[in-house]
């Protein structure tokens, strides 16, 4: 799979450029400090890596649960049911980065349970059942965003795990956070959700494997100190949630997605990346 989905990807980079400037401009803003060579190296990587992520997830209902658990292992489930313990329920974040589509599946299979995914709608009607019917072909079920404030408070007040993914841009007015050394406009949600009802976040990423494969990775977000859904605070937690995403990306920058307009909407006085 890995060579023909290369093949696409490289079809892709090279002669469509599909998102290619745009990928690149990214790189660029990010990571000033890395010669040209560099950038365009980790643009393809991630264009490699944005159709081997897409054709795992269409071949997933394939795959049986066990398999699916091989093939994303998780390096430090610990921290996963520490955040059980609190009986809050347990924010599940992630980012554009390595498989995330199959962490949702991977990771409620690895501790015996279901998630409610909170996701956008797709315009094409066709597209959008498909891809649903793939995100909760094992144990997960999807909300779609203008519909889950209520099914994400009763969720989490019954210890359950809602999951979201929130590092494409964001409405202009919404908060602005930093994000590779620009104050970016970013979503509030999760922050929002975690600081009204206690649940901690637990930022989720899956790094491949030389094999193949994925190990997931978790890391709490901290929010001890910050005690009320205030816009201040509410601020603070964005910023450290996307400070996590951002230190990963740094780790390994031909995991993320960097064909997306991230960097649509920045703090006025800022260089507007469209």
């Amino acid at each position: 799979m890995q060579s023909f989905t290369r093949i696409l990807a490289d079809f892709s980079f090279y002669v469509l450029r599909v998102r290619r400037k745009v990928a690149l401009e990214n790189l660029r803003h990010a990571f000033p400090e890395q010669p040209e060579s560099w950038i365009r190296r980790i643009a393809r990587q991630s264009q490699h890596g944005l159709f081997l992520s897409m054709f795992e997830f269409l071949y997933s209902r394939k795959f049986t649960a066990e398999e699916i658990k091989q093939h994303v292992s998780i390096t430090n489930v610990d921290v996963i049911w520490n955040a059980f313990r609190r009986n809050r329920g347990v924010i599940f974040m992630t980012g554009h980065f390595g498989n995330w589509e199959l962490l949702a599946i991977a990771t409620m299979l690895h501790i015996n349970s279901s998630g409610v995914i909170i996701v956008k709608k797709q315009k094409n009607h066709f597209i959008d059942k498909m891809i649903n019917d793939l995100r909760t072909g094992h144990t997960n079920r999807i909300v779609y965003m203008k519909e889950s404030v209520r099914e994400i408070i009763k969720t989490l007040g019954k210890n359950g795990v809602v999951a979201m993914i929130a590092d494409q841009s964001a409405p202009r007015d919404s908060v602005y956070v930093p994000f590779f050394g620009r104050e970016v406009a970013t979503f509030a949600g999760p922050a929002y959700f975690a600081l009204r009802t206690g649940a901690p976040i637990l930022m989720g990423l899956t790094i491949r494997r030389p094999d193949g494969g994925y190990d997931a990775i978790f890391e709490e977000v901290q929010s001890e100190d910050l005690q009320d859904a205030s816009k201040e605070n509410i601020r603070e937690l964005t910023a450290r949630h996307t400070a996590v995403l951002e230190k990963y990306i740094h780790e390994h920058p031909d995991h993320w997605l960097w064909q997306h307009k991230r960097w649509k909407h920045v703090r006025k006085g800022e260089e507007d990346n469209t």
